[in-house]
């Protein structure tokens, strides 16, 4: 038997709530037998009964999650989701435990009654939620893991991260389970770096940047050679920009969206940007030998 997660705690999702964020339209884990309670993150490592404070929680956060759950029908499930006992526990299975460290309350991975030191541990193999303990057999938490230089980052619930993460103001992409919007040799739940992110085929139909450190990417960016320029929630831009009081153009027609300089005709207007990207208007500009004079909204006077 997989003993399931820390006592009574509702799973996290990868996206926390706060700015208008990236988020990862994840598959349905369609019929694979799992729980209501598990579909929703409810899961208890330890088999004990829950405190009164700890179900009133639970409690809220289910109706809050399901309308169609009343508080009598939470109440209903309360008994399952306290106890899940698939078969009678085997000492020799890898379990949790709650101990105290010396500077507060952890979680610690056991066999038997040695602690499993720099180990991975899936706690729950429906919902692909993995746990790894450090040298003491502590479960990483709030941490990131370097592994054969592959990062990996354990949230506040101890799960490895998958999906978009927010870590100290800064959002990262961690591979998730099956599917991702990336190519290349990538491990389940590694931190993407230097990395394309591809969402064009879900609900938000975009592109993400992910730069050297695994940070997502903001504003203008440089990536082989080509300026690109990505909004406050990091998702590209295309077609016309406005960046101070200068006007950029922003390579749409080619599906490029890299930032365009010389001559461009655009709705058959054109135009002329100058190596920094700029839009030049309301001037007359020699090129190449020429004088060519722009108006005020920078289309050519021929």
């Amino acid at each position: 038997m997989k003993f399931r997660k820390m006592k009574a705690v509702l799973l996290t999702t990868a996206l926390t709530v706060g700015m208008a964020a990236p988020a990862y339209a994840a598959e349905n884990p369609g019929n694979t037998g799992i729980t209501y309670g598990e579909q929703i993150g409810v899961v208890n490592a330890f088999n004990k009964p829950f405190t009164e404070e700890e179900w009133q929680k639970i409690k809220a956060e289910v109706m809050a999650k399901d309308p169609n759950m009343t508080e009598l029908l939470v109440e209903s499930l309360r008994a399952e989701w306290e106890f899940d006992w698939d078969d009678a526990p085997d000492p020799e299975y890898e379990r949790l435990e709650k101990e105290d460290n010396g500077s507060g309350e952890k979680i610690r991975l056991y066999k038997g009654d040695t602690a499993e030191r720099n180990q991975w541990y899936e706690v729950n193999d429906v919902l692909y939620s993995w746990v790894h303990s450090d040298n003491e057999g502590y479960l990483y938490q709030n941490q990131w893991l370097n592994e054969n230089g592959r990062w990996f980052y354990f949230g506040e619930d101890y799960y490895m991260s998958q999906g978009w993460k927010q870590i100290a103001g800064d959002w990262y992409f961690f591979v998730v389970h099956r599917t991702a919007p990336i190519s290349g040799d990538r491990a389940f739940g590694e931190m993407t770096a230097n990395q394309w992110l591809d969402f064009r085929y879900t609900y938000e139909n975009t592109w993400y940047y992910v730069d050297a450190s695994g940070k997502m990417v903001t504003g203008w960016e440089k990536i082989n050679g080509k300026w690109y320029y990505f909004d406050e929630n990091g998702r590209i831009k295309s077609g016309w920009l406005k960046d101070g009081d200068k006007w950029y153009y922003l390579d749409e027609y080619r599906d490029d969206y890299s930032m365009v300089t010389g001559w461009r005709q655009i709705k058959g207007t054109w135009y002329y940007f100058d190596e920094s990207g700029a839009m030049l208007s309301n001037c007359t500009k020699k090129i190449n030998g020429v004088n060519y004079t722009f108006s005020a909204s920078g289309a050519w006077i021929k």
